[in-house]
């Protein structure tokens, strides 16, 4: 899977839209809020575009998963904060 340095750039703007606390402020999306949720099914809809399967755990954590075997990676976004995306079976935080 390649991928596109400006659309990771421009996601990743969009993202901290939500719950943005001003600028320099940093952003505050506390957990299960309308602003975390709606965060988290903005991330899914970005994934399922770009072909990965969307797996919600049952404490809510988002899963973006590759499904070719060729391209063996697992996106993971707890919390939706940033995270290092990383050969599976495992997902570093």
């Amino acid at each position: 899977m390649k991928i596109d340095p400006n659309r990771f750039l421009s996601d990743l703007h969009k993202l901290r839209e939500f719950g943005a606390s001003g600028v320099g402020k940093g952003v505050i999306r506390r957990a299960y809020s309308d602003t975390d949720i709606a965060a988290r099914k903005w991330l899914a809809e970005r994934m399922k575009d770009v072909g990965l399967r969307v797996h919600f755990d049952p404490v809510g954590n988002l899963f973006g998963l590759a499904d070719a075997p060729a391209i063996a990676y697992e996106c993971c976004a707890s919390n939706t904060a940033k995270r290092q995306c990383q050969e599976s079976p495992q997902c570093y935080h």
